[in-house]
């Protein structure tokens, strides 16, 4: 019911019934009158009938898509409807008469006259629409003036087919020189059939063998429409729908003529035809997958399918080569021992390398194998690309039936659109695992961040500040503050050799032997040779850490620090720059007393506006583009220059120097600074810390 409510909705459905009810009217009032005002309303209305009729027909196969085979299985079928019903149309009349139809009353005559073209009418606009769908599918060229033309005489000759009644004989020549005009256009159409090239061979012998039908029964339905009775009633009914049914079954029969014989000539080169088909479906498969399938395994499968379809291979299968082995992946339609064990024949048929498709007869004793080791031909190319070479697709043919020049040229390309497809799919997996490994990166540079320091201590007489900057993710470079109570700070810079996470995790390592040990030693050589000796289990003998740790004494006004083999410290003191370079090795270089005898401690007695920087040597290491090195001497120079400034305003200064120098070229080691600068004028207690005033 909402199917049928959902139809009357649709205007072109409205109007059809509107026509329909408008003819059963005009039968109605007219049942005795035959004159040419009758015809002319007549055939009139049922012009529009079947138009409206056909329209919306049209929009119901435009809505299937319907392929050729199916529509003329259908053709068929309303052909055979056809057939049956004029030539069993004597025994309907009978049977709903009951009587001769002579004696029948003309309202008997009419229902059973409607019924009866109804039942003949739908099947034949059903062949209307049908060959019409035909006619413009597959056409790369519009048209449309030609169907148009042949339905427009069509018409012209169905509306004055009623001429060819005796009263209106003078004006017959009207319908004849339409229907000669119908005819014409109906053999030209005809033979417009784009679309037996593109199907297979299967459904073209299957196309043949219903085209041999329909035109059997195309020519049967002619013969039904010359009995007596069925044409005479139809006539009866509407001049023009017998002239419609004939033209239509004129037209199908020729166009059925016409595909019967444009088949047959097809069908030596259907095999051909196809196989071309199969190699562009192949290749259009694959260009696909390039874009959508990465996971190798999948495209992998794919590919020996669409190989083995495209080469009418029986089996297919892909040699992956894995550094001095191969390996079998993705065999199509044979087990994987067999394909390993043919592949070993066949590599020792191959060149070291190659590229392309190379072409291979099977060894006799091998075409005589009574196994699945048994082949005749082969086919191999290699899958390669610019930046690799993949492997082989191997393709074989157990049948008589050697690969040719064709396959190669087929397989050439198909094996140079699977070669981007690996590739794709290699440099995907490439980035899917950057993109891991960068967020366990980002992990870790988090927690690098954490270790170090998040404030800096703030003293009243001494002014504090610190810079680090990673060269990649996380680096090795690591400083750290220690309060230790009675107004002393100590502190630590250290620089792990290497970069990136190994010496990130190092310096993790030290980070946590520094806070354990600068609690319970005073002295900053003794420290360092416990750190070196806690060291002894866990660092590797390939790398070592140079340090500097030192403890500041804001009671006494002085600063004491040992260097385990670190970069020199810099002083500057009225307006010279002091080098402090006390003896030590550095961490992890040797475990004996050498380490311990090696150490010094150097002591400062600070003075008012000493400022003294400590740095890894990421910043004189710095380089130009001109493979010049920022170097101590701009160093000092720049800490000289800016000494009476504050120490965050000279680690901007230098941090900013260091940028300007090395603009073009790629940071390669990690950048710490540690700045100290010693004033006393707001000191105005013992104890002059700020943040833990009450100790």
């Amino acid at each position: 019911m909402k199917l049928i409510s959902k139809l009357l909705h649709n205007y072109k459905v409205q109007l059809l019934v509107i026509c329909l009810a408008g003819l059963l009217c005009l039968k109605i009032v007219a049942l005795n009158h035959t004159n040419f005002y009758y015809y002319a309303f007549n055939e009139v209305i049922l012009l529009f009938v079947i138009y409206f009729a056909v329209i919306n027909g049209a929009a119901v196969f435009a809505r299937q898509k319907m392929t050729p085979v199916p529509i003329v299985v259908g053709i068929a079928i309303a052909g055979l409807i056809n057939l049956l019903t004029l030539q069993n149309g004597d025994n309907y009349f009978k049977m709903f008469s009951m009587v001769s139809p002579e004696k029948s009353s003309p309202s008997l005559i009419l229902t059973i006259n409607s019924i009866y073209t109804l039942i003949v009418v739908l099947p034949t606009i059903f062949v209307f629409l049908a060959l019409r769908t035909l006619f413009f599918y597959k056409q790369k060229r519009n048209l449309q003036t030609y169907f148009s033309s042949f339905t427009i005489f069509l018409i012209l000759s169905s509306v004055t087919a009623f001429l060819k009644l005796e009263a209106y004989h003078k004006l017959v020549f009207i319908h004849y020189a339409f229907a000669v005009m119908t005819y014409i256009l109906a053999v030209l159409n005809a033979g417009r059939i784009a679309w037996i090239t593109f199907l297979p061979k299967k459904q073209k012998v299957r196309l043949l063998l219903m085209a041999t039908g329909i035109i059997i029964i195309f020519s049967m339905n002619l013969g039904g429409l010359a009995n007596e009775i069925p044409e005479k009633f139809l006539e009866h009914f509407s001049p023009g729908i017998s002239n419609f049914m004939r033209v239509v079954a004129v037209y199908g029969l020729l166009y059925f003529i016409f595909l019967f014989f444009i088949t047959l000539f097809h069908l030596p080169t259907a095999e051909a035809i196809d196989r071309k088909t199969k190699e562009v479906s192949s290749l259009q498969n694959l260009s696909r997958l390039i874009n959508q399938v990465f996971d190798p395994k999948e495209l992998m499968a794919t590919v020996t399918d669409l190989a083995s379809q495209m080469s009418n291979a029986d089996a297919s299968w892909i040699i992956l080569h894995d550094r001095n082995s191969h390996r079998i992946s993705a065999p199509q339609n044979i087990g994987l021992l067999e394909a390993e064990q043919i592949s070993q024949k066949l590599i020792s048929m191959l060149p070291a390398e190659f590229a392309g498709v190379r072409l291979l007869d099977a060894p006799p004793h091998v075409k005589r194998e009574k196994s699945e080791l048994r082949f005749n031909s082969a086919a191999v190319a290699a899958i390669k690309s610019h930046a690799f070479k993949a492997g082989l697709l191997v393709s074989i043919r157990r049948s008589e039936i050697p690969f040719d020049d064709d396959d190669r040229n087929s397989l050439e390309a198909f094996a140079d659109n699977v070669a981007i497809a690996f590739e794709n799919s290699r440099l995907l997996q490439e980035s899917i695992e950057k993109e891991r490994l960068e967020k366990e990166l980002d992990v870790a540079r988090e927690m690098q961040r954490k270790l170090i320091p998040e404030s800096i201590p703030e003293y009243r007489s001494l002014k504090i500040s610190a810079a680090f900057i990673p060269a990649f993710e996380v680096g090795g470079d690591y400083y750290d503050f220690f309060e230790l109570g009675e107004g002393k700070l100590g502190f630590v810079i250290a620089d792990v050799s290497g970069k990136g996470i190994s010496a990130a995790f190092i310096m993790a390592e030290i980070r946590g032997i520094f806070e354990i040990l600068s609690s319970l030693h005073t002295s900053p050589k003794e420290l360092l040779c416990k750190v070196n000796g806690a060291l002894d289990r866990t660092l590797d003998k390939h790398n070592f850490i140079t340090a500097i740790y030192g403890i500041v004494d804001e009671r006494k006004g002085t600063m004491v620090f040992a260097r385990a083999g670190h970069t020199p410290v810099l002083l500057a003191r009225g307006g010279v720059i002091t080098t402090v370079l006390p003896k030590g090795i550095g961490l992890g270089l040797t475990y004996s007393s050498i380490f311990d005898d090696s150490l010094d401690e150097y002591e400062i007695t600070l003075q008012q506006d000493d400022t003294l920087l400590f740095f890894t040597d990421g910043i004189p290491e710095s380089m130009n583009e001109n493979n010049e090195e920022f170097g101590m001497p701009r160093l000092s120079r720049l800490l000289l220059e800016q000494s009476s400034n504050e120490p965050g305003v000279i680690q901007n200064h230098l941090l900013e120097s260091l940028t300007v120098f090395s603009q073009n070229m790629q940071q390669h080691d990690d950048i710490t600074a540690l700045l100290f600068k010693w004033d006393t004028t707001n000191l105005e207690s013992v104890d002059g810390r700020i943040s833990d005033s009450n100790e």
